[in-house]
């Protein structure tokens, strides 16, 4: 079962939050927030399905950038965490980033 919404090319997230007892959710990988909700699945999606209908009409516009995500990733490890892993690269032959793109990619295989 997808856990994200679909809609002209972009993802949303689906979120439940007892307190509130509403459905909710984010869009993915674009600059800016477009959220929605919904108190059931059809109103969540039609939500979903308006609010990225609207950022595309802005895209389209002008009046908003439609700037993907940045692709670029600060990551901060313990001290110790660093050198080591850093050494064990070195061992390797490879990048230290090129360490964390496998490790990151391992986590999202298994996670889906």
């Amino acid at each position: 079962m997808s856990q994200l919404l679909h809609h002209r090319g972009l993802q949303g997230t689906v979120q439940y939050s007892a307190e509130d007892k509403v459905l909710h959710g984010r869009v993915l990988g674009i600059r800016g927030l477009v959220s929605y909700e919904g108190e059931s699945i059809v109103e969540l999606e039609s939500d979903f399905r308006a609010g990225v209908d609207d950022y595309l009409a802005g895209v389209a516009s002008g009046s908003l950038s439609g700037e993907k995500a940045s692709q670029d990733v600060v990551i901060s490890f313990s001290h110790a965490l660093h050198e080591r892993a850093l050494q064990l690269a070195e061992l390797h032959n490879e990048q230290l980033s090129d360490v964390v793109v496998r490790a990151v990619s391992r986590f999202v295989e298994e996670a889906a």
